[in-house]
């Protein structure tokens, strides 16, 4: 494991960057499991194992997440299927993403998550009067869409995984408003970019090992003003990327290895919130739960209503019991 360049606490610009990203606002699209939810499609490495989730299980772990998002500062808007079945709908990473001028809707691989894009499409044009474009290529929206500080890394698969196409990226690329590269990856077992690859304030997390040749190369030129933390393979697959940065918190399901803990800037917080049905058998981490919206994309009823929200999610939950 190396740390690339140096270490980030000693760069006068990596700490200028963090408290430039600490005091933005920090928005998110969520949506809550069913107490019923289960897992259906096993469509990536880590949902191959046993399938039980106990009842409730999910949305305990959802309500953990979101209660540390807002302990953290940010702020939460959800959405709602109103078919249990939707299972893969708590995973908003794949909702789409913010771009120029409208909200691009993915166009997801697994066959059980087909209908979300219903939903999402929805909420966002009935409820919140967004502009939403859906997407004709196959195409999995944050899950390979990854912000850094020059803009954005747009990923796809080569493997048995990929979700997302290689030819995405010539409808997606012009409407994303900011500079993006196209980054290639093994997809086994890696699924998405966000499995592998992070952008923790000015530092650079990435698993060289998933990445096709050349391509490494590609990503260290297009981020070149970042620091950039190598990790091993087996670290990745702890979903080392797939922490969630909450103005100056890290939201991470599982302990982040030492040389991203000595890359992170001074000032910074790691919060570590298990995720045992979510994450440990769904395969998605806080990254994967959420997506992350300009704040001036959402109205403020939207967003205002929260506590009633996880009010009448806490009551679902106690009927488990």
């Amino acid at each position: 494991m190396r740390i690339g360049y140096h270490d980030a606490r000693m760069t006068r610009e990596g700490s200028r960057r963090f408290e430039q990203r600490a005091k933005a606002a920090a928005t998110f699209l969520m949506s809550p499991p069913h107490v019923d939810w289960s897992i259906r499609g096993r469509a990536n490495v880590f949902t191959q194992g046993d399938a039980n989730v106990a009842r409730g299980a999910a949305l305990r772990d959802w309500l953990a997440l979101a209660d540390a998002i807002v302990d953290a500062g940010g702020e939460i808007a959800t959405m709602r299927d109103v078919d249990t079945l939707l299972t893969g709908l708590p995973y908003t990473a794949e909702a789409g993403h913010p771009g120029r001028d409208t909200f691009l809707l993915p166009n997801v691989t697994p066959g059980h998550r087909v209908g979300e894009v219903d939903v999402i499409e929805r909420t966002l044009r009935d409820e919140w009067r967004f502009l939403a474009r859906r997407t004709t290529a196959k195409w999995e929206g944050q899950g390979d869409v990854i912000r850094v500080w020059q803009g954005f890394v747009c990923t796809s698969g080569d493997g048995k995984f990929a979700r997302t196409a290689a030819d995405a990226y010539d409808e997606i690329g012009p409407l994303l408003g900011e500079p993006s590269i196209h980054i290639r990856f093994r997809a086994d077992p890696w699924f998405h970019g966000n499995t592998f690859l992070a952008s923790y304030w000015n530092t650079l997390v990435v698993c060289p090992d998933a990445l096709l040749p050349g391509e490494m190369e590609r990503l260290r030129a297009f981020t070149k003003s970042m620091d950039v933390v190598e990790i091993t393979r087996d670290e990745s697959l702890r979903y080392a990327t797939n922490a969630l940065v909450v103005k100056r918190t890290i939201i991470t399901p599982a302990p982040l290895p030492e040389s991203v803990m000595r890359a992170l800037p001074n000032g910074a917080q790691v919060r570590v919130v298990p995720l045992p049905a979510l994450f440990e058998r769904g395969g998605g981490g806080p990254v994967c739960l959420t997506n992350r919206l300009p704040q001036h994309m959402l109205p403020r009823d939207a967003l205002s209503q929260w506590r009633n929200v996880r009010a009448r999610l806490q009551e679902e939950l106690a009927s488990c019991r």
